[in-house]
């Protein structure tokens, strides 16, 4: 009975974001000019909360990647950013991300037992990051941001 349970809320909770990522599309696809960074950062909050996460944030990536652009940051309460100021995240990193992903997906549960390349692990690590999930963002064949 227990595992059923298990079973049945992890359907329910797969569809209510599936339909939260629904409503974001079609709400983004509506979006006046002018309006797209703020309702990014009102979806980063809306994701961030919805996983009871530290820190949701969007990058791009400029054409020559590994350049990028922060574009919004949310972070609970108490939470500070995870690249500060500058927004700057080391190249190693996303291409470790990159190469890493599995469906346009990195996961990692614990950061401290990360068996990736040291410097990942404590790039990670220095940003007080413990576990992270990566969404890579691909316009057909090129990556366009995290």
């Amino acid at each position: 009975m227990a595992k059923k349970y298990c079973i049945t809320n992890s359907l329910q909770f797969e569809l209510d974001f599936k339909d939260l990522m629904i409503d974001i599309a079609q709400n983004f696809i509506n979006l006046p000019r002018g309006q797209a960074l703020e309702y990014i950062r009102l979806c980063l909050k809306t994701i961030g909360e919805y996983f009871q996460a530290d820190r949701a944030f969007f990058c791009s990536i400029d054409k020559g990647y590994p350049q990028t652009s922060k574009y919004g940051e949310w972070c609970k309460e108490g939470i500070p950013s995870a690249w500060g100021q500058t927004g700057i995240i080391p190249p190693l990193l996303i291409k470790w991300w990159v190469t890493n992903s599995q469906d346009n997906v990195v996961l990692i549960h614990d950061v401290d037992k990360l068996s990736a390349k040291p410097k990942v692990k404590s790039i990670l690590q220095a940003a007080g990051i413990k576990s992270s999930i990566v969404l890579v963002l691909r316009e057909k064949a090129r990556i366009i941001g995290f």
